[in-house]
Formats: structure tokens, sequence, C-alpha cells
């Protein structure tokens, strides 16, 4: 027989149940089944048939709960030491990083920053949506945004990586213009 794991209180209910079915309730049907039988014949006795009945069924579940016991292995969860891995008898908590009470599993924007975390390149960041030149580093916190190795703050195309330079204020770039 396989065993079945089982958690200390999950072991502790089963025995005191266990313990519970023999000294408490076996008793109080041997009384029923003695009152039953001094009231006579018994092939007519409503509460000898009752209390037999109630007998076998607490035969049955002592067995039942015997042969449960017999087959468990306790996990204590409090004694495993490696708790990277999702095991029988361990809690997790599902993220929910923004706190808006669905978890990160089904939410749409689990950062909260009002973008849909399909379209924003740092879905966990709520600092940052974009990465426009792909460098891993989202625009706000990134200097130079097309990676042209001009910084934004002196590029007036922060976003083009072929132009960086507007000397005629003209809105078209240099290279652009003709």
């Amino acid at each position: 027989m396989d065993k079945m794991p089982i958690t200390p209180n999950g072991f502790q209910f089963l025995q005191d149940e266990l313990k519970r079915l023999k000294n408490e309730e076996r008793p109080k049907i041997i009384k029923m089944i003695e009152f039953a039988r001094s009231l006579g014949d018994l092939s007519e006795n409503a509460e000898y048939e009752t209390a037999k009945d109630r007998q076998a069924f607490n035969d049955k579940r002592i067995n039942e709960l015997e042969s449960k016991l017999s087959s468990c292995v306790v996990i204590d969860p409090s004694k495993i030491k490696d708790k990277t891995k999702l095991l029988f008898g361990l809690s997790f908590e599902i993220e929910d990083l923004d706190n808006d009470g669905l978890s990160d599993l089904v939410d749409t924007d689990d950062d909260g920053d009002g973008v849909n975390d399909a379209v924003d390149a740092f879905p966990r960041d709520a600092s940052e949506t974009v990465d426009s030149d792909g460098d891993g580093i989202g625009d706000n916190a990134d200097t130079d945004d097309d990676n042209d190795g001009v910084l934004d703050v002196n590029d007036a195309f922060p976003l083009d990586s072929t132009e960086s330079v507007d000397t005629d204020n003209d809105g078209t770039g240099d290279n652009a213009d003709d």
C-alpha cells in the first residue's frame, strides 16, 4: 500500500476520532444493544436493529481509520528546509505587487502603472513602461533613450538614433536636411 502524506494536525485529527470511536462511541453502542436485548423478542426489536446498525457503522469507521493511520507518513512543514519548491504541507502566497486585490497571475497590470502588462516593457516596475532603444533600461532611467551615444538632454531627437542635431531648428535633423 502506498504511503499517504499527512500533516501532523491531520494525523492528530484522525487519531482523536479513532480514540473517540473506540473509547466513547463503542461503549455507548454496547449499552444500547444490552438495553435492546433486555426488551425481549429481538426479531421485531427496532432498538436492537438500530443499535446493531450503529455498531456496524462504528466498527467500519474504526477499521478505515486504523488502515489510514497505518499507511500515513507525517510530513511536518516546519521541518522542510527547501522552501523553493511547492511540496505537500507547505503553504504559499500568490503575489499581488500593486495590492489591488488581484493575483498577478490574472492581473493585466501587475505594477499598477496604468499600462497593460502585454505592452509594458517593465510590467513589474511602476516607474518604467518603455525601453525605446531595447537596452534593458527604461526610458525614465536611461540617459540615452535611442542609444546613439548622445545624452537625451543634448539630443534634439532622443528617440531617433539616426538624428541628434537640428541646427536650423526646423524639426528635421541635420542628417536629413538638404
